[in-house]
């Protein structure tokens, strides 16, 4: 806004990823202890990233891991909590939790609440006394107040905790999208971080926020939409061959849900798509939910004209199934209880070049039926390496032994997978691939539980941890309950199986490069790899 304000939604986008930040921080045991605008980034994708951490320290003992008591009276003045200004010893988690009230608190009016939280200034004293009516707490929505009061509160052992700021409503609601702050413009007047050895007595500048640039709302906005990025989902056969998943920009209005409790055995999916007719602007929104590895019920909405109507609709679903916003996915936050998002690679590029090399493939195989193999120009022993490393059906069966049915997608779909497996794998990894974020999420959640295993806390915890794990790397069990993950041998195996699935998406990304169809057909993967190889004698 032209006060040096955000839109409600905007600093809704940046402040659940600051929340989420300071909850890794803090898992880790770690303080900042010097949150500010200046120390937040904003990548080129529109993530937040936290910086500067100099002044940062650990509040667990890294030893017993216990919490102990912070001394050092740092930070920068405006974001300081009142415990820190008292200079006595204060939990690290508090003072965070407190500066990130007085970001929000910024980013939603454009100035600061008080120089300090200090009984010696008078907006905080009348902050204290419960005195609301007055800038800049008058120009804030009450949704949003509320969640401030329970921030912004003196004494640290009542203070808003992590989890509860991510439960607040404010956070599950949807706004409609909106430009994001552009990279090049500061809205935060400099601000000299102190030391232990400042005083505090310096402390009377002036605290309002620069207003020399402001972000201005955002007048005409162009949409660009795609057909055919992602497929329709096969169980719509209504739709198929008749309309397309509807992208808008950066938008894939596709989405795949799940959720895994090892001990209730639920292992349900969530489909959400928005479908465009092919020959006129008619919606709809297709639903289909039920048993990991099942077809599931499903429901079609028809929304005739109104493509605002579906897309709220969709977003509407994807928020009550995740209390997540779908235009911030990428920010994505788990809530107990709710669906997880598999987040899915779109890349148009890959899917294209596949189908493109696969008829490549397809016209070399014609010429060489009339044609001889020629000779391979290989050591033998480097031709039997060559063999192993391209032979798609044992790829094939290392996935199947572990469970990770490529052929089912394990999220229900069996259909368009019948032919060959490099077509019933892609159908997984292409048509709706899971993205590497994804299968880092996976080796997180296994992470977790090796702590769990190495020191034999088998508690809720633990079964939480397996829960998240089935939940980011579907498996197929059929109507079997998913096993726990209670030992290293089967941890192993778990490890096994996400290597296996990242080493066989670059086997097929080589084996899909050009070929020469006048090589002999070892030779030719041995070119792809791009790689010399020696016998060792």
């Amino acid at each position: 806004e032209r006060d040096g304000s955000l839109l409600e939604g905007v600093a809704q986008h940046y402040f659940k990823q600051l929340i989420t930040g300071m909850a890794y921080l803090h898992s880790l045991g770690v303080a900042h202890r010097d949150l500010k605008p200046e120390n937040l980034l904003i990548a080129n994708n529109d993530i937040l990233k936290i910086c500067d951490f100099g002044l940062s320290a650990f509040f667990r003992d890294r030893t017993t891991n216990e919490k102990q008591m912070l001394t050092t009276y740092c930070g920068t003045k405006p974001y300081i909590s009142p415990e820190m200004l008292s200079k006595t010893p204060y939990h690290g988690e508090p003072v965070d939790i407190w500066s990130c009230g007085i970001i929000l608190t910024a980013m939603l009016t454009g100035v600061f609440p008080w120089a300090e939280a200090s009984d010696q200034i008078p907006e905080y004293k009348r902050w204290l006394d419960g005195d609301y009516n007055n800038s800049p707490w008058e120009n804030i929505d009450s949704i949003i107040f509320n969640l401030l009061r329970v921030i912004l509160i003196d004494n640290p052992t009542r203070r808003a905790k992590i989890v509860d700021i991510q439960n607040h409503q404010w956070l599950s609601k949807i706004y409609p999208k909106v430009a994001k702050l552009p990279l090049n413009v500061s809205t935060i007047s400099n601000k000299r971080s102190i030391d232990n050895d400042e005083s505090i007595e310096n402390n009377k500048k002036k605290h309002n926020i620069s207003k020399s640039t402001s972000i201005e709302k955002s007048t005409m906005r162009t949409v660009t939409t795609v057909v055919g990025k992602v497929p329709v989902d096969s169980e719509c056969v209504s739709m198929l061959g008749n309309a397309h998943v509807y992208c808008e920009n950066n938008d894939v209005f596709d989405c795949m849900l799940n959720q895994t409790n090892v001990g209730n055995n639920n292992k349900n999916f969530y489909l959400i798509q928005l479908l465009e007719e092919n020959n006129c602007k008619t919606y709809y929104v297709w639903l289909r939910w039920g048993r990991v590895g099942c077809n599931g019920q499903n429901n079609l909405e028809h929304f005739g004209c109104d493509l605002d109507e579906a897309k709220r609709f969709f977003c509407q679903k994807f928020s009550d199934k995740t209390k997540n916003d779908f235009y911030y996915r990428h920010t994505f936050t788990k809530y107990p209880g709710k669906y997880d998002y598999v987040q899915l690679d779109y890349n148009p590029s890959t899917s294209e070049k596949v189908d493109e090399n696969n008829k490549k493939r397809l016209v070399a195989i014609e010429q060489l039926k009339s044609l001889p193999a020629p000779e391979s120009k290989l050591d033998k022993r480097i031709q039997k390496l060559i063999q192993l490393i391209c032979n798609i059906q044992a790829m094939e069966e290392a996935l199947l032994e572990m469970k990770f049915d490529a052929r089912k997608n394990s999220l229900g779909n069996k259909k368009n997978a019948k032919k060959l497996f490099s077509y019933r794998f892609y159908y997984y990894f292409f048509l709706g691939k899971l993205s590497s974020t994804q299968i880092k999420a996976g080796y997180a959640a296994l992470k977790e539980i090796e702590t769990y295993i190495k020191t034999k806390q088998f508690n809720s915890a633990f079964i939480e941890a397996n829960n998240t794990y089935y939940t980011r790397i579907p498996h197929e069990f059929g109507r079997n309950t998913p096993p726990l993950i209670e030992t290293i041998q089967q941890l192993k195996h778990e490890i096994e199986l996400l290597e296996t699935l990242d080493n066989i998406e670059i086997a097929f990304t080589t084996l899909n490069t050009d070929t020469t169809i006048c090589l002999n057909p070892i030779d030719q993967h041995y070119e792809q790899l791009k790689c010399k190889l020696y016998p060792i004698e």
